[in-house]
């Protein structure tokens, strides 16, 4: 019952019933741990500012902090307490004080994966950065890309998909983004990345990333831009952020974008004056910025369209240039495909080919690589 009423967001109805549950059954963990997740509602370090300071005035950070304690007491093995109350230390302000319990999630998680990890020394003291990171771009494959790489044997996953760190949580600490990875493991050659596709667009991302880790290898998928910026405009719908039409929408931001120059395009002006539906569509300009600190080589940049169509080929380059020995998938599912109540109009796709048309010329010619989106 608590678990249906939190479907419906009705949160103190579901705290009640899980407060019952715990009543009748102290020794259930998972009545603890559900109980913190309903009162963090979500990753709890993933909170804007607001909604933060509401929840800390509240005091359910604490509460939801005790459930979690009380849940790992009862079963030590269960890493989502323990990644569950990181986030709640994050939340708090307290990031080195989550590290230990991101650490131990980590190594809970992997083992269960991997139960022959178990036996062998994991090296907390000597933390790794990501060896790649799937920098972008939303709403073109990066989910079904990266569980493509997770799925190879030689591949340990970090605790989460999006972790954000380079974008928006960058001030909780270097220490703080490693400890979402394995460590060195003894007698183990692995691979781990990071996979936050807003990092291509995100003014600061790159010369962080840069910063703090230079040698790491970078892939890029680039779909074509009228499809993603459709599928990005639905998927703020489906969040229910956004009330425009998708014709309002799309000619609100080319209005917001008219006297924009390549300056002002590669510098964060105008990010987050709108939904970037466009400008997250405006890949030369990012591309530009990050390649004048990363070396050419570092790059891998997939054609969304290809890894639709040639799934295994494609993942395959991808493990060679992940220096990955050959591991043929299974199967190839995708993974959250945009869906749409109606099809966009003739006349709005062919407004965004022409809005978008010089700007893949540019990146055909900055890149050498023919795209052939219309």
């Amino acid at each position: 019952m608590g678990e249906a009423l939190a479907g419906q967001r009705r949160w103190q109805e579901s705290v009640y019933c899980y407060r019952q549950t715990i009543r009748l059954n102290p020794n259930f963990y998972g009545g603890y741990e559900r109980l913190g997740d309903i009162f963090t509602r979500r990753i709890a370090h993933r909170f804007y500012p607001w909604v933060k300071k509401d929840f800390l005035e509240r005091g359910e950070l604490d509460e939801a902090i005790s459930c979690y304690q009380t849940s790992i007491q009862l079963n030590p093995n269960n890493w989502w307490s323990y990644f569950q109350l990181g986030n709640a230390l994050s939340t708090k302000d307290q990031p080195d004080e989550a590290i230990s319990y991101y650490q131990q999630a980590c190594y809970r998680q992997a083992i269960a994966a991997k139960p022959h990890l178990v036996n062998l020394s994991w090296k907390f003291d000597q933390p790794r950065n990501p060896d790649f990171v799937i920098i972008g771009v939303g709403k073109a494959g990066t989910t079904s890309l990266y569980k493509y790489i997770a799925e190879h044997p030689q591949v340990i996953p970090p605790l989460e998909k999006e972790i954000n760190f380079f974008s928006h949580y960058f001030n909780c600490g270097l220490p703080w983004y490693r400890s979402y990875f394995a460590p060195e493991i003894e007698g183990q050659r692995f691979v781990t990345g990071d996979a936050t596709p807003c990092y291509l667009m995100f003014p600061q991302a790159d010369q962080r990333l840069f910063t703090s880790c230079p040698s790491t290898k970078l892939i890029v998928l680039l779909r074509n831009p009228v499809d993603r910026t459709i599928s990005h405009y639905y998927d703020i719908v489906r969040a229910s952020y956004e009330k425009r039409s998708l014709e309002e929408a799309i000619h609100a931001e080319i209005d917001i974008l008219k006297d924009a120059t390549e300056a002002t395009l590669m510098d964060g002006t105008y990010f987050r004056r709108s939904w970037n539906y466009l400008l997250n569509s405006l890949y030369v300009y990012a591309l530009k910025r990050w390649m004048s600190l990363f070396p050419r080589e570092q790059f891998l940049i997939i054609k969304s369209e290809d890894l639709y169509a040639n799934s295994a080929t494609v993942v395959q380059q991808t493990f060679k240039f992940l220096n990955l020995p050959e591991y043929q998938l299974k199967s190839y599912p995708k993974h959250y495909p945009g869906k749409y109540k109606s099809q966009p109009s003739d006349d709005i796709r062919q407004t965004l080919s022409e809005y978008f048309k010089p700007h893949n010329e540019q990146l055909e010619e900055f890149l050498g690589v023919q795209f052939n989106w219309s």
